[in-house]
């Protein structure tokens, strides 16, 4: 995924990336380490001391420093203008959090490979709950405000169930089409 990211789109935009080894076995660390020395912008990296996507997810969060926080998988390319296009969008008024389309990077790979397109804009009004699925994790946006209103992921689960839009007086989520992730068998 790192080797597939567009520098000058994350140049452009003044994009912070933060990594987080989720307590790999391998040399996943390693890889951050040589990724953090050769670039222009900023690379932040860390080690959970034990797995799990909920912690991962919350250390990515105390690390990053601004206020909209991007998240996708390790394996998924983010498309070429990901950050050009959210950057076109995002106002922080309309909408909280969102999501975007994951497309396959290659067909011939196994159908159980998360994918989703999207095409509208659906609002969510404040204090129901989102229905696993409709926001992906390999595409999920959210401004700081989210987590310091309604906290962080839960650590005790493999995958977060259930996202609760309880702080929101901006109700909108936005699933948008201009922000695809293609990913790909690791």
């Amino acid at each position: 995924m790192l080797g597939k990211l567009n520098l000058a789109d994350l140049t452009r935009n003044a994009i912070e990336v933060n990594l987080v080894d989720s307590a790999s076995t391998d040399s996943t660390y390693e890889i951050m380490r040589e990724f953090k020395k050769g670039n222009s912008f900023p690379v932040n990296i860390a080690q959970a001391e034990r797995p799990g996507l909920g912690l991962a997810r919350n250390i990515g969060i105390k690390i990053a420093s601004g206020d909209v926080i991007v998240f996708t998988d390790d394996d998924c390319y983010i498309d070429a203008n990901y950050f050009t296009n959210l950057a076109l969008l995002w106002d922080g008024r309309s909408f909280q959090y969102g999501g975007g389309q994951i497309l396959m990077y290659d067909e011939s790979l196994d159908p159980r490979v998360a994918r989703m397109t999207i095409a509208r804009w659906l609002e969510i009004p404040p204090n129901r709950i989102l229905a696993a699925g409709s926001i992906q994790g390999a595409n999920m946006f959210f401004g700081r405000e989210v987590f310091e209103r309604a906290g962080l992921f839960n650590e005790n689960m493999e995958q977060e169930r259930h996202l609760r839009a309880r702080t929101s007086k901006w109700p909108r989520a936005l699933p948008c089409m201009a922000f695809a992730v293609c990913c790909c068998q690791s």
